[in-house]
């Protein structure tokens, strides 16, 4: 039987693993190693604050390209949604925990599944890779933390995206308890600053509108400033199709061009936006 080691558990290696074992016409055993994020989670969906949504509409965020609308079929076994009606939740952005969900339950389904109808043996090793050793074209050791290696015939990467780099230089900034390099392997909402201080966020991403996304959730007030050296914010994949008309905004911080809008689709005054993707 032959083995594929896969190097990381977030998205891109759970659903390697979990595509193997639908379309493996031959037994195969796949080793899954991961190490530091959730599996089938990974840093994207890893959080647990409901106010990290989805960057993409639930209509477009099936795992499988195949079956278009899977992701909106599961969401439609959650209790939680049972009162949305269908045209809404196919435009809802959801909580990114909740597709963390999605993806560990196809995990689940496929590479521990109750009926023995698929040809893939899984094996989940919690470890670090640190090395790969060939002996020849067809055989690999995998070099982990612990003292077993793990032999495979192929290794599929799929370790993501690195950590942000640290400060080029010795500043001591770099060592200062109030500097956050990486907001997701920390709990920097837990050690904020006095209520009427001010956040400096290094960048204008996603990652800083998740970041702003819980300061306004855990009630915190202050002055947010994010630098940028392009001074872009990002833009929306479509525009939605419903109409809507901006009812107010919120100044939070300077956050470029700055300021949180509330829509509400109930009132006459409309603006109607295209949907272009």
């Amino acid at each position: 039987m032959r083995t594929i080691a896969i190097i990381g558990g977030g998205y891109s290696g759970t659903m390697a693993a979990v595509n193997l074992a639908r379309f493996s016409q031959q037994s195969l055993k796949v080793v899954l190693i991961n190490a530091k994020r959730p599996f089938g989670r990974g840093t994207a969906y890893g959080t647990a604050r409901r106010e990290h949504l989805l960057n993409v509409a639930a209509r477009n965020m099936s795992a499988f390209p195949d079956y278009p609308n899977h992701f909106y079929d599961w969401l439609r076994c959650r209790s939680e949604f049972n009162g949305v009606a269908d045209n809404e939740l196919r435009e809802m952005f959801i909580p990114r925990m909740v597709y963390g969900d999605y993806i560990r339950s196809l995990a689940e389904a496929h590479l521990r599944p109750v009926h023995s109808r698929f040809n893939v043996q899984f094996e989940m090793i919690e470890d670090e890779a640190t090395d790969l050793l060939w002996e020849d074209s067809d055989s690999v050791h995998v070099i982990l933390s612990q003292p077993d290696p793990v032999r495979a015939n192929a290794v599929l990467l799929a370790t993501g995206n690195q950590p942000p780099a640290d400060l080029p230089t010795e500043a001591p900034v770099k060592y200062d308890q109030r500097y956050c390099s990486d907001p997701w392997a920390s709990s920097f909402a837990e050690r904020l600053p006095p209520h009427g201080s001010e956040i400096v966020i290094l960048g204008t991403g996603l990652t800083m509108v998740d970041v702003i996304m819980t300061l306004d959730a855990v009630g915190w007030q202050g002055k947010v400033t994010a630098i940028s050296r392009n001074g872009m914010l990002p833009k929306s994949h479509f525009l939605p199709s419903t109409r809507c008309r901006i009812v107010g905004t919120r100044k939070f911080g300077s956050v470029g061009r700055g300021a949180l809008s509330a829509i509400d689709p109930n009132e006459p005054e409309w603006c109607d936006r295209r949907r272009s993707a």
